[in-house]
């Protein structure tokens, strides 16, 4: 999974889980604004992200983030 397809994986869930992206930045203490810099920057400009950023987002919607080797068979 790329970067692009976790982001739009955490958007799709705070649709599930929140009213809005506005409830959820209330509930991890960020503005608005910053949230959604941070998620438009990657989905529409593929800028990079902070594994570190990524993980809190999910540890927040309730998923952890793992990795593993891939099996050489698969690409």
């Amino acid at each position: 999974m790329n970067v692009i397809s976790v982001c739009k994986f955490i958007n799709k869930e705070i649709k599930k889980q929140y009213k809005d992206q506005v409830e959820y930045s209330k509930n991890i203490k960020v503005s608005k604004q910053a949230f959604n810099k941070w998620i438009n920057g990657i989905l529409s400009k593929n800028t990079g992200a902070n594994y570190s950023t990524i993980e809190k987002h999910l540890n927040n919607l309730g998923y952890e983030l793992t990795i593993k080797k891939k099996d050489p068979t698969e690409k």
